[in-house]
């Protein structure tokens, strides 16, 4: 188990013909992490979950500055399956506990997409944007994942093949959640440093095939 405490000062400022915006935030956080599994580097049985609480005050040139509770739940359990098969899954939570005249700095907002969350998109492409199509970043995040996972052959037990599917979102409120899929397939080494994965995902969205690459560790 860990357990950490941090101080976060944020301070955002953007430019644009209308002017200069200038947005910013300090906060207290704790996070902890729990871990229950046969292997941090390589896991195959057991869970891990992280819970980040964060209290502090926004401040903005644009909105009402104000008060804000952050909150990012994330769950990740791995099983063995009869056949030689390995199956995981994944979901995460977040919501920004705030008014909605109070201007948070985009840090704060939530996005989506990109190789641990919603393969098939870039990093951070899904989530709320302006009517001019700039990312802004929603208040509320839900991402979740399976994951069936079998080994290509006897001699090299490490070297595994993949199929997956993914789903999330970032909106501004719960009933606007609308989740994007990704699907695919790939290739798995459990390696001393971690699990490479090497991942060929289409976005349901998009209907365009993206390569993904990264180092999997458990929480």
């Amino acid at each position: 188990q860990d357990r950490t405490y941090y101080l976060e000062l944020l301070r955002a400022r953007e430019t644009d013909p209308q002017g200069t915006i200038s947005a910013g935030a300090a906060s207290a956080n704790v996070e902890w992490i729990h871990r229950r599994l046969d292997s941090p580097l390589t896991p195959t049985r057991g869970y891990s979950a992280s819970l980040l609480l964060g209290v502090g005050r926004a401040d903005s040139t644009e909105a009402r500055n104000g008060g804000f509770l952050r909150s990012h739940v994330r769950l990740q359990a791995y099983q063995p399956l009869p056949g030689g098969w390995f199956g995981s899954a994944r979901s995460e939570w977040g919501q920004v506990f705030a008014s909605q005249e109070v201007g948070l700095p985009e840090k704060l907002r939530f996005r989506t997409g990109g190789d641990d969350t919603v393969r098939g998109y870039g990093l951070d492409d899904l989530g709320p944007r302006d009517a001019d199509g700039n990312a802004t970043g929603g208040r509320i995040l839900w991402n979740g994942s399976v994951e069936l996972a079998h080994g290509l052959t006897a001699s090299m037990p490490a070297l595994l093949g993949a199929v997956f599917v993914d789903a999330g979102q970032a909106a501004q409120h719960w009933r606007e959640l609308k989740p994007s899929i990704g699907y695919g397939f790939g290739m798995r080494y459990r390696s001393p440093l971690g699990t490479l994965r090497l991942d060929l995902a289409r976005g349901q969205e998009t209907q365009k095939w993206r390569l993904h690459f990264s180092v999997g560790i458990a929480l």
